[in-house]
């Protein structure tokens, strides 16, 4: 690939001085444009960052031999770069949509995290902590709502534990 790319730059190079010394255009004019479409085709980070370059070649040779002919070969250029340029658009909004999926299943679970425990939830654990004697002495809501950055009076004290 980086091979290709050196040879399609030195091609760039060789056609601005075909340009300056004035060669004629049909022969000056097809390497620029096919570079572009190459570039396009190729679709990797290495080969877009051509791009400007490439298209300031034709530009330079389209401004220097003003045909009808170059001209649409400028214009042709800068559609297929403004179509390749809105699929990518339409591949971002594809990207936005799987991660909005993401997003929103993340803000749920945040929801649910922030609501805490429900009633059942508490229930259920309280008829645990009946069940079990040596944890009856834990108070159950300041171990289920202790905010987990802050240290717990639970975390250290061997009494609370029987121990």
């Amino acid at each position: 690939m980086d091979r290709v790319l050196a040879l399609l730059k030195k091609a760039l190079g060789c056609a601005r001085m075909m340009v300056l010394d004035c060669s004629p255009w049909h022969q000056v004019a097809n390497v620029p444009f096919h570079v572009i479409c190459v570039l396009l085709v190729m679709d990797t980070r290495s080969s877009l960052a051509m791009l400007p370059e490439a298209m300031q070649t034709l530009k330079l040779i389209a401004s220097t031999y003003d045909t009808e002919t170059m001209r649409d070969a400028w214009s042709a250029a800068c559609l297929f770069v403004m179509l390749h340029q809105q699929r990518r658009k339409d591949d971002i909004n594809i990207f936005s949509q799987a991660l909005d999926m993401y997003h929103q299943e993340a803000q749920i679970e945040s929801q649910q995290l922030e609501s805490g425990p429900s009633a059942e939830e508490y229930s259920w654990l309280g008829a645990l902590v009946a069940d079990l004697p040596g944890l009856q002495r834990i108070d159950l809501d300041q171990f289920l709502n202790t905010d987990m950055i802050t240290p717990s009076p639970l975390i250290g004290d061997d009494s609370v534990l029987g121990s």
